[in-house]
């Protein structure tokens, strides 16, 4: 459990969502949350159905509410209490012409729910349901972005491209989310290799949702080309699993202080299986988990075309203090020749949202969107000295119309003294070389003697990465970093907690016992980086 948390907090976090449809969880998770900085938005037990409203029923309810609210008031952690998960949607779900009495019944049992928090904890907030307009407000969360939270699924049931997360400007978007395969590492310990296809009956019933795998291959041809192998096929899924919550995080944090939240489906799984999970059963991170650490840091650097294809660059803060900010925007093409390069220092007020540019038609017209992409690297510091590195990157075109290089990677692993030591060595092949903007860069730019335009092989450049248990990669070069043990995880021994996430609300403060955090992973006073959704169930 507590490894669970840290891995919430490690990725800038800082809200879960305990959803309705699981359990009130135990002591020792609040307390945890206590401490760690993490706030709880909790659902009551509550979802996804009608429920009665007699007085038998209601009076079961009380019984429940007084143990509970009681029980968890006390925890700093909790942020506010929800009547449900998605009751109100339910109302409508069963025909019209029974909207009207199942509307009574959720009123009515809305309103003790409400009773219960104003007699045992009234100084907390008590939001009716989620998604839900507030009080006494019955709207279509599901499409309606004008107030209180928002539930958009139009993306992975419906369908959509990323690009539809640009068309709702929630208030607070706390549940959305797109499906991925566990790692082939973790494919391993229950396929057997003849099954080693997505669509065998060992990877068919670990496959749970209604529609399958469709939405996932679907997504493919919009974006990717084609894997060629069953691994291939797994790691993707992840890579588009990421790219699309990214999308919508970014662009929901570049519409501050109008959107104050984001809470993505979902954290955790509690058994090996495809899922909306950023982070897989057993601990280990997806590629999601990875980015979010990114895309909730502190201070956000977000770069995206919006519907009248206008390239709107954004600097976000999420500070309470002032913050002297620097980001270079440079295009590149893919042999890491620099085309263009933007330089924009600013002055951000605290938990300041400012649009530093609008791109114009002509500042872009002679660069090729299928050969280039745009890094983007945001350099900020405050007064008191705390230094926040943030770095993006922004593709014209789907990849699937980018001649993207193979990488020519080397790997080293050394083990001494208790520490991992790992090795990077790139060979370049180009006149210069295509760059992930996050793990390698460029270390010689002029070309090697004898080598002219792309022909030639470069020498060797050591990257050498720091890849610690939480999922933070950094790059240092020409020197050794410390890779820390992962502590090993027995399947027998997990928790069987699940999760889901979100960011952007609220006014984090730590507790007064809270530990103090690693300078490498600075954690501010007060944030708007993310949440999750906790839920417990069997498979």
């Amino acid at each position: 459990l507590d490894d669970l948390l840290e891995s919430a907090r490690l990725a800038n976090m800082n809200m879960l969502r305990v959803w309705g449809g699981g359990q009130y969880e135990s002591e020792e998770f609040y307390r945890l949350c206590d401490r760690k900085g993490l706030l709880i938005w909790q659902d009551m037990m509550f979802a996804c159905s009608l429920y009665p409203s007699n007085e038998e029923f209601i009076e079961n309810v009380r019984q429940e509410l007084n143990f509970q609210i009681r029980r968890l008031r006390h925890h700093p952690s909790l942020a506010l209490w929800c009547g449900d998960n998605e009751v109100i949607g339910a109302t409508r779900w069963y025909g019209e012409d029974k909207r009207l009495v199942n509307t009574i019944h959720y009123d009515r049992l809305n309103r003790e729910l409400a009773r219960m928090v104003e007699t045992f904890d009234p100084d907390r907030l008590f939001w009716p349901s989620s998604p839900c307009g507030g009080p006494n407000n019955f709207n279509d969360g599901w499409h309606d972005d004008s107030c209180g939270d928002m539930h958009y699924w139009e993306v992975w049931h419906g369908g959509r491209e990323f690009s539809a997360y640009y068309s709702v400007k929630p208030r607070f978007c706390s549940e959305f989310g797109y499906q991925s395969f566990p790692s082939f590492e973790t494919v391993k310990r229950f396929c057997p290799p003849e099954q080693f296809n997505v669509f065998s009956p060992v990877m068919d019933h670990h496959q749970k949702c209604v529609r399958g795998n469709a939405p996932i291959i679907g997504m493919f041809g919009k974006y990717f080309r084609m894997p060629e192998s069953f691994e291939n096929f797994l790691y993707l899924s992840q890579v588009q699993q990421a790219l699309a919550i990214k999308t919508g995080v970014e662009f929901w944090r570049s519409l501050k202080p109008r959107c104050m939240g984001t809470i993505f489906w979902q954290l955790n799984d509690n058994w090996p299986v495809a899922s909306w999970a950023s982070i897989e059963y057993g601990g280990k991170w997806k590629q999601l988990q990875y980015h979010a650490k990114r895309f909730f840091a502190p201070v956000i650097g977000v770069l995206y075309q919006d519907e009248a294809k206008v390239l709107q660059l954004h600097l976000v803060s999420d500070l309470p203090v002032k913050t002297a900010a620097t980001v270079t925007a440079v295009a590149y093409d893919f042999d890491g020749n620099e085309l263009r390069r933007f330089d924009l220092s600013v002055s951000l007020r605290p938990n300041e949202n400012r649009r530093l540019k609008s791109f114009k038609a002509s500042e872009l017209a002679d660069l090729d969107p299928d050969a280039c992409f745009i890094e983007l690297v945001t350099v900020a510091e405050t007064a008191e000295g705390r230094r926040f590195r943030h770095e993006n990157t922004f593709f014209f075109s789907p990849f699937k119309r980018c001649d993207l290089h193979k990488a020519a990677l080397q790997v080293q692993v050394e083990e001494k003294d208790g520490h991992y030591f790992c090795r990077l060595t790139t060979i370049l092949r180009h006149a210069g070389y295509a760059r992930n903007s996050r793990y390698l860069q460029r270390q010689q730019r002029d070309a090697a003697p004898g080598c002219s335009g792309g022909t030639g092989v470069y020498p060797k450049t050591e990257n050498l990465v720091e890849g610690v248990a939480e999922g933070s990669c950094r790059q240092r070069s020409a020197q050794h970093l410390q890779l820390r043990k992962k502590r090993a995880r027995s399947p027998e021994k997990e928790s069987g907690l699940f999760f889901s996430t979100a960011p952007n609300c609220f006014s984090v403060r730590e507790s007064p016992a809270a530990p103090r955090r690693s300078p490498a992973v600075p954690f501010p006073a007060t944030a708007g980086t993310a949440a999750a959704d906790f839920r417990t169930r069997s498979p």
